[in-house]
């Protein structure tokens, strides 16, 4: 039997149904025979809707997902590597973007902006200013990690390398600046235009 054919009864199998599948003439369908049947059903049911499911999501049939067994594993030797650490800041490490410790040091780096005293004259750095630096951030990681982020043959992990690139990057390091008082941004400005 082809699993076409237990699709289409996917929406309409009645037990007569499901008996009608394997009874050949007057014999009598046992318990186990329809058990297996409606596995069969069962089954055909859930290709279906992974099926239909995709196509809804314009997803390609073969993208990339890992297997329980691999993600389990991968969840099993992070929580032993990274002890203590929250399981919401572990997604980049576990799908080996990049690893904890350099994205950790990135999200220290904008935390350290953001909590850092004004120098005179100046604001401090807003949350908002942070916002738009991370933004920025993945601006730039996505301009140059235009080979992919795969790890290399070497072991490392190119994203590792273009975070830690980003603390020298002027278009990044630029949304961190401290922005003049408004009186201080005022008199700059009469300054500029006597001169």
């Amino acid at each position: 039997m082809r699993i076409t054919t237990l699709a289409k009864l996917a929406f309409s199998a009645s037990t007569d149904d499901l008996k009608g599948l394997i009874r050949e003439g007057d014999e009598a369908v046992s318990v186990g025979q329809l058990s297996c049947i409606r596995r069969l059903v069962f089954e055909a049911q859930t290709i279906v809707i992974a099926q239909v499911k995709s196509l809804v999501e314009n997803r390609p049939e073969g993208s990339l997902q890992l297997a329980p067994a691999e993600r389990s594993e991968r969840i099993k030797k992070q929580v032993e590597r990274l002890k203590g650490a929250h399981a919401k800041g572990l997604a980049m490490d576990l799908m080996q973007l990049a690893t904890y410790a350099v994205v950790e040091e990135y999200n220290s780096m904008l935390l350290n902006h953001l909590q850092s005293h004004a120098i005179p004259g100046y604001n401090k750095v807003t949350l908002q200013q942070v916002l738009k630096a991370d933004q920025q951030a993945w601006v730039r990681l996505a301009e140059t990690l235009t080979s992919g982020v795969k790890r290399a043959a070497d072991g490392s992990l190119p994203m590792d390398a273009a975070i830690q690139a980003l603390a020298n990057d002027p278009k990044f390091t630029f949304y961190l600046l401290p922005l003049p008082l408004a009186s201080q941004k005022r008199s700059l400005e009469d300054a500029a235009e006597r001169s």
